[in-house]
């Protein structure tokens, strides 16, 4: 059996970066982006959404069950390595 990582698996993190995206992007309009901290964390959120983006387009197994035994990854980073359980 292989399992890769689904956008139902990332959606909360997607959705949250999203949502500040959004409410920070909205509060530096009106500011005239005069607070350098909320364009920060507006850049912070557009990068998130990028990464959840790539995690989503990931097209490597994320969990593998086979007769030598299981492999997953159990941290949501891309270069993170394949633990194998036997």
């Amino acid at each position: 059996m292989k399992c890769k990582l689904t956008f139902n698996a990332i959606s909360g993190y997607f959705a949250i970066f999203v949502f500040t995206f959004l409410v920070t992007l909205g509060i530096s309009f009106f500011s005239d982006w005069k607070v350098s901290y909320i364009s920060l964390i507006v850049l912070l959120a557009l990068l998130g959404i990028i990464y959840c983006a790539l995690l989503i387009s990931d097209k490597s197994y994320w969990l593998v069950i086979d007769e030598t035994g299981i492999t997953f990854k159990c941290m949501l980073w891309l270069i993170a390595k394949p633990k194998f359980v036997e």
